[in-house]
C-alpha cells in the first residue's frame, strides 16, 4: 500500500474506500489539473 501512496503527486486527491465486509480496498487517484484519474483494487489478507 505504501508504494500504491508513493505514486501520488502534490495535487493528486487520494480517496480509500473499502465497505463492511468486502476483502478488498479501492483506492483513487484523481488529479483535476491533469484530467487524470487512477483505481486500485488492492485485496485485504485475513489472519
Amino acid at each position: 500500500m505504501a508504494k500504491m501512496l508513493k505514486c501520488a503527486g502534490d495535487n493528486d486527491i487520494v480517496t480509500i474506500k473499502a465497505a463492511d465486509g468486502d476483502d478488498c480496498v479501492n483506492i483513487m487517484f484523481e488529479n483535476f489539473g491533469k484530467d487524470s484519474f487512477l483505481s486500485y483494487l488492492l485485496a485485504l489478507v485475513g489472519l
